[in-house]
């Protein structure tokens, strides 16, 4: 299926009436700090209010943190940003956030917005085909994953994401907030599918129910009932749900929390499986799977919330090591016979 061009596609091919970024006219992107460098007379990229000094990772990552936007992601507008990609990395794990940056072999030009005086969009520009080139997104090294970032790059424009925070995770979602984002997005990647249908939907307990947040940065509880209908397009009825959260540690939480588990169940359909009350659901090293733990971090029997209609005993069963099986999986048994 392709989209019909617009008349923005077809001024953003054309090279932009502004040959140099002009701070004056920039359009700043809610959520995203801009940071403008240049190249520095003896190497390196500098403030163009302090050329004399070369900027490092940590200078980077202080300007952003006085600036009270440590919680954004940074976008640095200057040409060729990849070439210093190593420090561009530094900066992105110093502050735990996305940095984008610009192509090699691009500049950065204002998006040519005939007829309008306000501020105009950042685009990296290539030099040798006069066409812009998509921002590079890099992620903080520790937590780097090929799962998409906090905003679109699309026709050399940064554009803000709507709706719900949501990451793709094998065999289910990742629900996460702006606070939680990067660290969210960098555990789900580390989880296979599961076998047998299980579906695994990664949300934080908050309040006795479920955080959800949105791309307009704000956040808000949902109830059982509310997680459902959020959940809708996921194949859940007479399935099997597993929650990847970690228990609240207050009791009226915990029993709030629970009830709103036993609401999700009966509105999907499906069997939700957490981990015990006071526990959590965590990764298991080497495995790529979930274990469920107990209050003291010991694996623990994952509890099941089922329907009030559900027929026969549950399709799955808790190994003594906290993994979630197929109830028709037999435990394996290994004999080491001694020479």
């Amino acid at each position: 299926m392709h989209g019909t061009p617009t008349a923005m596609d077809a001024n953003i091919d054309k090279p932009p009436t502004t040959r140099r970024f002009d701070p004056r006219r920039h359009r700043r992107i809610t959520g995203l700090f801009d940071l403008w460098l240049e190249p520095g007379a003896r190497g390196g990229l500098v403030l163009p209010l302090k050329p004399e000094r070369p900027v490092t990772a940590r200078t980077i990552a202080d300007l952003v943190r006085r600036s009270g936007e440590d919680a954004n992601d940074v976008r640095i507008l200057t040409a060729d940003g990849a070439r210093h990609t190593e420090l561009f990395s530094e900066v992105a794990g110093l502050l735990a956030h996305d940095v984008l940056v610009t192509p090699d072999g691009a500049e950065i030009r204002h998006h040519d917005r005939q007829g309008v005086d306000g501020p105009l969009h950042a685009v990296p520009l290539d030099r040798a085909t006069r066409r812009p080139r998509d921002w590079l997104v890099i992620q903080p090294p520790e937590l780097a994953t090929p799962l998409p970032g906090w905003f679109t790059v699309e026709s050399g424009l940064v554009r803000p994401r709507r709706g719900v925070v949501g990451l793709p995770l094998r065999g289910g979602l990742v629900l996460a907030t702006r606070a939680d984002f990067v660290t969210r997005r960098a555990t789900a990647h580390q989880l296979d599918s599961a076998s047998g249908g299980l579906v695994t939907v990664a949300v934080t307990a908050r309040a006795g129910g479920f955080l959800v947040g949105d791309y307009g940065g704000t956040q808000r509880v949902y109830n059982g009932g509310q997680l459902a209908a959020l959940l809708g397009d996921l194949p859940l009825y007479g399935s099997d749900l597993r929650l990847w959260l970690t228990w609240p540690s207050d009791p009226d939480e915990q029993q709030s929390l629970g009830a709103q588990a036993r609401e999700l169940a009966e509105t999907t359909g499906a069997t939700v499986w957490t981990p015990p009350p006071g526990g959590s659901a965590e990764l298991v090293d080497g495995r790529r799977d979930l274990r469920a733990l107990d209050y003291a971090g010991q694996p623990a029997e994952w509890q099941a919330h089922r329907s009030r209609f559900a027929a026969g005993p549950a399709a799955l069963r808790t190994t003594p090591d906290g993994l979630l099986l197929s109830a028709s999986t037999r435990p394996t048994i290994t004999v080491v016979i001694p020479p």
